[in-house]
């Protein structure tokens, strides 16, 4: 009774075992880039609504050991924009705040210098959903009137150019620490352009 005991546990031991490596090469095969981003608008003009967020990407790297090398992946970001006051005056808004997540595609070309690269390249993206908070101040009857307004809103399709440089320090065989810091140009038909940097922070698989 033992020995058959002993037999069905190698047997399920050596499966389980053999599982977790199958899976593996396939989780490469699909990404092999992990990172968490910290956001942060960079105003073109002064009048500029100032932004910041945070995002989480999965990348997949083409001919990582080569020179040149290729990223793409999936991204989803999370940005809080405010503005002072409106550019229309009536009715004259203030304090105004939004709230939106934005999924896009990155598209890079990577050189690879060593431990370190250089990426050119843009994204494709949407906005998924969004919110907006706003004090609205108008007038009734010859009376000025103040109220808070709640509206959903979304950032449309954009796109843009992206430059970035980072390294990739050896945490052992498996993985490298990935530090990729990056400036963004994302261009949209009706909201203009928003212009952020991120500081990338990650892992990538070997």
């Amino acid at each position: 009774m033992n020995r058959i005991l002993f037999i069905i546990c190698s047997s399920l031991f050596w499966n389980l075992n053999s599982f977790a490596q199958e899976k593996e090469p396939d989780l490469k095969h699909l990404f092999n880039e992990f990172h968490v981003s910290v956001n942060h608008g960079i105003p073109l003009y002064p009048e500029d609504r100032t932004f910041f967020g945070t995002g989480f990407g999965a990348g997949k790297v083409f001919r990582a050991e080569k020179i040149v090398a290729f990223r793409s992946g999936l991204e989803l970001q999370l940005f809080h924009c405010w503005q002072s006051n409106s550019d229309d005056p009536k009715p004259y808004s203030e304090n105004i705040h939004s709230y939106f997540v934005d999924f896009s595609v990155p598209l890079a070309l990577r050189i690879n210098i060593s431990h370190f690269f250089v990426e050119f390249g843009g994204n494709v993206g949407v906005g998924v959903g969004g919110r907006k908070h706003e004090t609205v101040y108008s007038s009734s009857m010859g009376q000025a009137v103040m109220t808070v307004q709640k509206s959903r809103t979304g950032s449309g399709f954009w796109l843009g150019p992206a430059f970035g440089i980072g390294t990739l320090i050896p945490l052992n065989e498996r993985m490298d620490l990935l530090i990729r810091p990056d400036v963004q140009l994302n261009w949209q038909i009706y909201n203009g352009m928003d212009l952020y940097g991120r500081l990338c922070i990650g892992v990538h698989l070997k």
